[in-house]
């Protein structure tokens, strides 16, 4: 890589749906219905591509991570639920760094 060294790595996650029990309905960490599904199943995929000069003065790299766009519910409070506003939280969104670096 134009007398570089260079990497790619790939990390993956999973994380398996959680079981509901009354209790969990009520907190809010396992709803179903309203139009999500808090509790299932997530998985994300992160990718760093990296580069290093010659004798390692220069490197750069790009990161990005949840390749797959894809967003998860995490939980939700019921705490507004009678006045019909119950409010939750969201994975973040796809996001995208260059990493650039030198050594004086």
């Amino acid at each position: 890589m134009a007398g570089g060294i260079g990497n790619f790595g790939l990390s993956w996650g999973y994380v398996g749906a959680q079981s509901c029990t009354a209790d969990s309905v009520n907190q809010g960490s396992c709803v179903q219905g309203l139009g999500f599904k808090v509790g299932k199943a997530m998985q994300r995929i992160d990718a760093r591509l990296f580069w290093d000069a010659p004798g390692k003065r220069w490197s750069a790299a790009l990161i990005v991570n949840i390749l797959a766009e894809k967003q998860y519910e995490r939980w939700t409070s019921m705490m507004g639920a009678p006045f019909g506003t119950p409010y939750g939280w969201v994975t973040p969104p796809r996001s995208v760094a260059l990493e650039l670096s030198a050594k004086f």
